[in-house]
């Protein structure tokens, strides 16, 4: 109740896009599920960025449906859409029927937040409002590139190339776990790479941004 009443006096009620419904919040989109967006034909998506300089991330958001989907001034961005990997589909406990999901670049301001739409795809135009209607097939290029998994017993990563990005992001699943001999384990990551740096790096550790 708290977020929608915020949100209520937060967003603009503007005519070119749809109003946003009552809010609420994906607690698992780290396993790609989200219930209250499965089958439905329109949703919206509102991204909050608590730090103080503008934020140009990748967002993914598992679907099972496919969707136009329009950036907060009402203009359809490009969206790639993939499966959803099965080492995330088969994750214990995950209850999403999801099997595809879209990446696509999010543009955040400063301490604010962004809102983009989805409204489900339909041939040869929406039955809706007037501008979601078709107009005819839109092509991009990828937005990502992935390469071969890389696993061990335990875990496996994904890398995931981002066109115009000058970043890689690497997504580790890791598990399960054996626990059945009653030892502690503590899986560590450990990167080896060339680059000059004199042992400085930057990280989000902890939830805070940009620690060095």
């Amino acid at each position: 109740d708290v977020i929608n009443n915020a949100y209520d006096k937060l967003l603009p009620n503007e005519s070119k896009v749809p109003m946003a419904a009552p809010q609420f919040l994906c607690q698992y989109s780290n396993i790609s599920e989200c219930l209250p967006i499965e089958w439905q034909d329109r949703f919206t998506l509102t991204l909050w960025n608590p730090t103080i300089h503008p934020v140009t991330h990748h967002a993914r958001v598992p679907v099972t449906k496919e969707y136009w989907i329009r950036d907060p001034m009402g203009s359809i961005i490009p969206a790639e859409y993939i499966p959803i990997p099965d080492t995330t589909k088969n994750i214990s406990g995950r209850k999403s029927s999801a099997q595809n999901q879209y990446i696509f670049t999010i543009l955040l301001p400063a301490l604010g937040f962004s809102t983009y739409y989805f409204e489900v795809k339909s041939f040869p135009g929406s039955s809706s409002l007037p501008e979601f209607q078709a107009s005819g097939a839109y092509v991009f290029r990828p937005l990502t590139s992935k390469t071969q998994p890389v696993s061990t017993t335990r875990t496996i990563q994904e890398v995931s190339l981002f066109q115009g990005a000058p970043t890689v992001e690497a997504e580790w699943t890791v598990g399960p776990i054996p626990i059945d001999d009653d030892v502690d384990k503590e899986i560590v990551i450990r990167y080896d790479t060339n680059i000059e740096s004199a042992s400085q790096y930057y990280t989000d550790a902890n939830g805070r941004q940009v620690l060095e």
